[in-house]
């Protein structure tokens, strides 16, 4: 997914002007929101900071479950700005990098069932490699440490064959020797998304939704273009102010995105997605283990692997296969992952071992505050405050 430059001030308070405000009383809600959840009292408190730190600017869904539990899942803001639809806990998103934890968990449940080894060099599965790119190992690029470019083709919803982007992402100089340092790259999770369909013989929308989405229970998850999207079902990402539809009517995903983006899910099911993943519906112990342990320390200070908005100092952050960050914060070893896309919407997950707390936000508006941050990042940050209080032992 596409590393989003900031909006200048001018363009957000633009931006915020053509946002009227939906009536956001309960009554005005209630025939929209039935799905919605805030069990009092510790819901009610964290609805009040999500609008609280919001401040009539936040459009998307918050989910907050310890657990098994569900403390808050709920939608805020319009779905629909023309229509004055509301957003709801069932309202779909674009996940944007989110797509790479998925891509890593296939590449785990094949590697669970011997199809192929993380140590694996791409020269196994790849026929007439340059010599530097045949080296390069599953585990690397899992890793970051590959040495990929970051992107490969164009915009997002560039119509780029597969053969058309694995042609380029090889032709395409390395930045540095395999293994030698991190640098985050999509093209990377592209060449492993083609890996595990020439292993499974699925695409790999088929492969993802036979075997994590189905399995998880995601019923409102899939990719662009699907009939559920009908617009009832999907929020349209508006980027300064502008209407980009919805991903109903978006096309693809092209192999721009394939194995790093085009995801469409909801709060809901992301959570039934986590308890499958610590349930061991998905992978046994073993290999979650593998995918969430520490797997490289980045050096010096490593920007925010999302959106480069905050930079986090190299003793505080390791990488895992999940495609998640360890960071310790406020002394709460969290993993932390974010995605982002063109048209708007974004995505922050953070899940604390400890706590067992997940906390889940999904946005289809690119709003920033004060400071540079997208909204995400302090409305993350009041909620995770809040849960620590109110649940640390």
């Amino acid at each position: 997914m596409r590393l989003r430059t900031s909006l200048s001030l001018l363009a957000i308070l633009s931006a915020s002007c053509s946002w009227s405000q939906p009536d956001d009383t309960p009554d005005a809600r209630s025939a929209e929101t039935a799905g919605d959840v805030v069990n009092p009292p510790f819901g009610l408190t964290l609805d009040g900071i999500v609008k609280a730190v919001g401040d009539g600017k936040f459009s998307g869904s918050v989910l907050v479950a310890k657990g098994d539990e569900i403390t808050l899942a709920k939608g805020y803001g319009l779905a629909h700005v023309a229509s004055g639809r509301f957003n709801t806990s069932l309202t779909v998103f674009d996940a944007g990098s989110l797509a790479k934890t998925f891509t890593a968990i296939a590449i785990l449940q094949l590697a669970e069932a011997g199809r192929l080894t993380l140590d694996d060099p791409l020269s196994k599965h790849f026929d007439d490699l340059p010599p530097e790119k045949g080296v390069i190992t599953i585990d690397q690029i899992l890793t970051h440490s590959a040495g990929f470019e970051q992107y490969h083709g164009g915009s997002d919803f560039s119509n780029l064959s597969r053969e058309a982007a694995l042609e380029e992402i090889f032709a395409t100089p390395l930045k540095f020797e395999p293994g030698a340092h991190y640098e985050y790259s999509n093209s990377g999770h592209t060449v492993l998304a083609a890996i595990i369909e020439d292993i499974s013989g699925q695409s790999w929308t088929e492969y993802l939704t036979a075997r994590i989405f189905t399995p998880a229970g995601m019923e409102f998850t899939g990719f662009y273009g699907d009939e559920r999207w009908k617009e009832s079902g999907a929020a349209h990402g508006y980027e300064n102010g502008s209407d980009r539809a919805s991903p109903y009517s978006w096309s693809g995903p092209q192999w721009v995105l394939i194995g790093n983006g085009g995801l469409v899910t909801n709060v809901i099911d992301l959570f039934h997605w986590h308890r499958a993943l610590q349930t061991g519906k998905l992978l046994s112990e073993p290999w979650l283990e593998e995918l969430t342990q520490a797997r490289l320390t980045s050096g010096g200070y490593l920007p925010n692997l999302y959106q480069g908005i905050r930079e986090i100092p190299q003793d505080q952050i390791t990488l895992s296969y999940f495609g998640w960050r360890w960071q310790d914060l406020d002394q709460v070893l969290i993993l932390e992952k974010g995605g982002a896309m063109d048209y708007g919407h974004t995505a922050l997950l953070r899940y604390e071992p400890e706590l067992d707390v997940l906390i889940v936000i999904l946005s289809n508006q690119w709003i920033e505050d004060a400071n540079g941050n997208l909204l995400r990042v302090p409305l993350m940050d009041a909620i995770q405050a809040a849960v620590v209080r109110e649940w640390r032992p």
